[in-house]
């Protein structure tokens, strides 16, 4: 069955301590599991927070309620007992012993029982705290508030994110990256800039900007720094695998374009199949290039 509320605890705590007398706190959680016929899985099923079993947590709670409204007392640290008013309780049989009882019927318990601001008005037959669904322990209703604003929160950053510019999401991602210890080590200054310049040039491209002779070499130029810096630092290739890096020629008609960009590509092909059959035992593992200033 599943885990039961901690208001739930409060009969069985009180028939199992008239029953058996002064237990401890440890032996009390075994007890009221197997009232409850609890799984081995559901013992051992932890509070989101990690750090405690649900089934401990909740009974600890049922168990503090019950001490400050009188019907149980700790004699000794770690120990716990009926008291003469919890054997008057079960001895009256109420129908229902949840928090509102315990209100109602003890003056030290409304002083200890702090009420929380509702949003709705509770209906006459029972309150919030009554239902099973708000019987939640103090400490598992902190952490459904700290997860419910967590929530909201990555929510609304997703909402801003979505109205960002282009330009805008790219410097919240590098910062990202930087906070995370990647800039400046993984990723060196210099890489990142030629990243934004092929970046800026691209966008002009796309957007019909005209692109000049000189503006189209230095883009070449930047990719092919990119290029070598990529297959050192995490292909394990060497500096001599770069040559000096030459603009290509002007071309006078569009057929000797087009044996260009052909022959660029199967070279661009060999180069990366070459590149899948190299040993790695050149690559040191360390994921910066080895000689990142001659790398260009």
């Amino acid at each position: 069955m599943p885990i039961p509320d901690f208001q739930s605890c409060f009969m069985p705590i009180l028939k199992t301590l008239s029953d058996r007398g002064l237990m401890t706190s440890r032996d009390l959680v075994a007890a009221i599991s197997d009232h409850f016929t609890l799984s081995e899985a559901e013992r051992r099923e932890l509070l989101p927070s990690g750090n405690q079993e649900v089934i401990n947590n909740r009974v600890g709670w049922a168990k503090t309620y019950l001490k400050k409204a009188g019907l149980v007392e700790s004699p000794r640290k770690g120990q716990v007992a009926i008291t003469n008013e919890g054997r008057k309780v079960l001895a009256a049989n109420p129908a229902k012993l949840n928090i509102r009882f315990l209100k109602d019927g003890y003056e030290q318990f409304r002083a200890f029982h702090t009420s929380k601001a509702r949003d709705a008005k509770p209906a006459p037959e029972e309150s919030p705290e009554d239902q099973v669904d708000n019987a939640l322990t103090p400490e598992e209703q902190v952490e459904q508030s700290h997860q419910t604003l967590r929530q909201e929160l990555v929510a609304e950053i997703l909402d801003r994110l979505h109205g960002c510019s282009p330009q805008r999401f790219e410097r919240l991602v590098v910062e990202v990256m930087v906070g995370m210890g990647y800039g400046g080590t993984l990723i060196p200054a210099v890489v990142l800039n030629k990243l934004h310049f092929l970046r800026m040039q691209g966008n002009q491209a796309v957007h019909g900007k005209p692109v000049s002779a000189a503006g189209a070499n230095a883009t070449l130029r930047e990719g092919f720094d990119l290029a070598c810096w990529f297959h050192i630092a995490f292909g394990g290739g060497k500096q001599g695998d770069c040559p000096a890096f030459t603009p290509p020629s002007a071309v006078d008609s569009k057929g000797e374009l087009k044996r260009q960009r052909k022959a660029a590509l199967e070279r661009a092909q060999a180069a990366e199949a070459q590149l899948m059959l190299a040993s790695p035992s050149q690559y040191d593992g360390t994921g910066r290039c080895p000689q990142l200033a001659s790398c260009w």
